[in-house]
Formats: structure tokens, C-alpha cells, sequence
């Protein structure tokens, strides 16, 4: 009588099929953490960028709350003209203190009463050094044209925010509409509006994840101008 023992091999087929199997089984929570990772670097760089683009309105603010309005440039629209006034630069006077003038003695006239202002100071919007206006990424940080705020009041010029992109989040540059419906047309990266008693402060931050992908954030801050010391 023969014996027949059991199979003591697989053939070549049963071991593609079992390969395939373990790849399918290992492959997706792989490619699952992979997506899950991804989706945290991306979090994380939009949430960091976030904040960057407050803190840039807090210094903005912080600077030009104690602007005076009749010294701020440009001035503000008057019926029955425009609205608003879009730039990006300004210059402005923040009042020290009030003088009651003084009388006129001898030959010197005499001052009238008023404030008294520091130095005139400076916001705006340049090209970056690094990368400046070309069409090209010349800094190799995945930006094109990209461009700095900054601050200055007669001396030194302090960078108050890097990474402000061509064109505001929504807006396709150039084109002559207003891409994301906020009333300003081929709107930049950095915006201030001027209206009547106010500075209206628009900010959008680009940057690039660990990934390489590109990430925006924006931020909008009105600003109450000081009619009087």
C-alpha cells in the first residue's frame, strides 16, 4: 500500500499570491501613517505661518495706532471722490505731547497752540533683497518675487515680516479683477487701505512645508487713527 504523505512545498504561484497578500496588508497602514504625516507637517507649517502673519498686524498695529490723521500719507479720500485710497507705503506723525504756544517777543513771532510730533516714520512694502523682482526664485526657497514690510523713523530700516508673496490668497495677479471678492483689484500681498479715519491693514504670508508644497496665510486688521494728541 502506498503512503501519501502531505504537500511539503508551496509552488511558485501560492508564494506570488502570498507575497502579494503581505504587501497589500503592510502597504496600506504604511501608506496610511504616510498621508497622516503629511497632513501634520502641512498643519503644522500653516499653523506656525498663521501666527507669524498676527504677530506681523500686532507690530503693524502697535506702530500705527498713535498715528496722527492729519499727518498720515496718503491722505483720506473726501466726498465725493473714492472711497478709499489703496497703497503700500505710508508715512505718518505720532504725537509727543500738546504745546499752548508761545507768545511773540521782541522780534520773534509768535507760535500758535498744537502738538507737538517725533520724527515722521515709514511703513512699506520693498522687494526682497534675495529674491528681487524678476519672475524668478532667485533665493531657491520655492517663492518667486517675493517681498519684506518694513519699518523705518530716519535711521536704520527694521524688518517687521519676510515672505509676503506677489499677490494676496485669491487673487491671480495682473489680470485686472478682483479674484477673491474683497473689493481690491489685482490686490498684492501686503495692502493698506486708507479711509476716513482708519487704516485698513491686509496681509498674506507664503511659505513652502517640509514637503514642498506651498502654503499661505492671511490676516486683516483695521486700524483707528488719532484725530488729536
Amino acid at each position: 500500500m502506498k503512503y501519501h504523505g502531505s504537500r511539503g512545498g508551496y509552488t511558485l504561484i501560492e508564494l506570488a499570491l502570498s507575497m502579494l497578500l503581505l504587501l497589500l496588508v503592510v502597504g496600506v497602514p504604511v501608506r496610511f501613517m504616510a498621508s497622516v504625516g503629511h497632513a501634520q507637517r502641512e498643519l503644522d507649517a500653516t499653523t506656525t505661518l498663521n501666527a507669524r502673519a498676527t504677530r506681523t498686524l500686532e507690530r503693524l498695529t502697535l506702530r500705527l495706532r498713535g498715528a496722527n490723521d492729519a499727518t498720515l500719507t496718503p491722505a483720506a479720500p473726501t466726498p465725493p471722490g473714492p472711497l478709499f485710497v489703496e497703497t503700500l507705503v505710508v508715512d505718518y506723525e505720532v504725537a509727543t505731547g500738546y504745546s499752548p504756544g508761545t507768545p511773540g517777543t521782541g522780534g520773534t513771532p509768535p507760535t500758535p497752540p498744537g502738538p507737538l510730533f517725533d520724527t515722521p516714520e515709514r511703513v512699506e512694502l520693498v522687494p526682497s533683497p534675495s529674491d528681487p523682482t524678476n519672475g524668478v526664485d532667485d533665493d531657491g526657497d520655492g517663492l518667486v518675487d517675493e517681498s519684506r514690510i518694513v519699518w523705518s523713523q530716519g535711521g536704520p530700516v527694521i524688518v517687521l515680516c519676510e515672505n509676503v508673496p506677489r499677490a494676496a490668497a485669491g487673487e491671480i495677479p495682473g489680470n485686472g479683477v478682483d479674484d477673491n471678492g474683497n473689493t481690491y483689484v489685482d490686490e498684492p500681498g501686503f495692502l493698506m487701505v486708507r479711509e476716513q479715519g482708519l487704516l485698513r491693514v491686509l496681509l498674506t504670508l507664503s511659505d513652502v512645508d517640509a514637503d514642498g508644497n506651498r502654503i499661505t496665510a492671511t490676516a486683516e486688521q483695521a486700524i483707528a487713527l488719532r484725530c488729536r494728541p
